[in-house]
């Protein structure tokens, strides 16, 4: 996948699921996909899943990042 530097101005990041949660609430139609880690401090990724299913049409791609 390839993120074209304009794009990348419009992305947005958090830390937490439900800041993430908030936000996409907030604009729910201006994103088109949502990154998430499985580990979360707030909420495990499988949580933020299923609310962003039940609640928007947005594809969602949950991943366990590791550092070993």
């Amino acid at each position: 996948m390839a993120i074209d530097e304009k794009e990348l101005d419009r992305s947005k990041s958090s830390y937490k699921a439900q800041t993430a949660l908030e936000l996409l609430r907030e604009n729910k139609n201006k994103f088109d996909l949502v990154i998430c880690d499985v580990d979360m401090p707030d909420m495990d990724g499988f949580k933020l899943l299923e609310l962003v299913g039940l609640e928007m049409d947005l594809p969602v791609i949950s991943m366990k990042l590791s550092l070993f």
